[in-house]
């Protein structure tokens, strides 16, 4: 009886560290904590975040991204190679982030955090999110 109970607490650890390495290097829940990103997403708004689809985005993907001191879901509204105009000027997302970084896949991308559109380098990036679960509006 003793042996079982230990086999069951030493199984009960290994699945919970291999859980808690699943959900910080593949895949995290991300949950939408208020309405400043409205309309796009509501607070409630749960997403899977997939770290290992962080090569490229397209524009519409859901990305969340960080600044080092929170994490932020947004919306691609350009990518590298577009022309946008912010506060009345024309600029065009450059394709590569400067000359002198060696990094082949240093680009900046233009996304849109609820009404605010906020220029986000990749290496800022976490992951691709996916929508699994939209709260009711009551």
């Amino acid at each position: 009886m003793w042996r079982q109970g230990v086999k069951f607490v030493i199984v009960l650890a290994v699945l919970l560290l291999v859980m808690l390495g699943i959900r910080k290097y593949a895949f995290t829940v991300f949950t939408v904590s208020g309405n400043t990103f409205a309309p796009q997403m509501r607070a409630g708004d749960r997403y899977i975040v997939n770290h290992f689809d962080c090569a490229r985005f397209a524009k519409g993907d859901a990305v969340v991204f960080t600044d080092s001191t929170a994490y932020y879901i947004g919306t691609v509204t350009a990518v590298p190679g577009d022309t946008i105009t912010l506060r009345g000027c024309r600029y065009r997302i450059p394709i590569r982030c400067c000359v002198h970084c060696p990094c082949p896949d240093c680009c900046i991308y233009l996304m849109t955090v609820g009404r605010q559109p906020v220029l986000v380098h990749l290496h800022q990036c976490i992951g691709k999110a996916t929508r699994i679960f939209r709260m009711p509006v009551f």
